[in-house]
């Protein structure tokens, strides 16, 4: 009597576990695509950058980031502006919380500084199809 009912109770579990997990972003295996990302210099230094690469995590407690290459652009100081549209986040579902690393380099009036990013943790709503990312680089 006691295993049938460790069985059973292990059954439910297990079936309760399947159910749950359907549900999720991660189980639908459909990714975050087309999404388009702005990102505008005004980093404290006052001078131009030049854009290098995104990265991302899914979740607010993930360290484990995804990087997107993404085309070199130089945004001028003071404001300046660059788009890349339809990126496709492979390894984010659809409907996933996401922090996001801008890297960029500055201009040192000799060629450019050593890679760094500034974080972003956009966690409080989820990453759609066809979403549009600012990201305000200050630092």
């Amino acid at each position: 009597m006691i295993k049938t009912r460790k069985v059973v109770a292990a059954l439910a579990l297990a079936s309760f576990g399947l159910v749950g997990a359907a549900a999720t972003p991660a189980a639908a295996g459909q990714s975050c695509n087309k999404v388009d990302v702005e990102v505008i210099n005004n980093a404290s230094s006052g001078v131009s950058i030049k854009v290098t690469k995104l990265s991302y995590a899914v979740g607010a407690s993930s360290s484990t980031y995804h990087t997107e290459g993404l085309t070199n652009k130089v945004l001028s100081r003071n404001g300046g502006r660059a788009d890349w549209s339809n990126q496709n986040f492979q390894n984010a579902p659809e409907g996933s919380p996401l922090k996001f690393r801008i890297y960029y380099k500055l201009d040192t009036g000799r060629g450019w500084g050593s890679e760094r990013f500034q974080e972003f943790d956009r966690t409080g709503s989820t990453c759609t199809d066809n979403r549009d990312y600012t990201f305000n680089i200050t630092q």
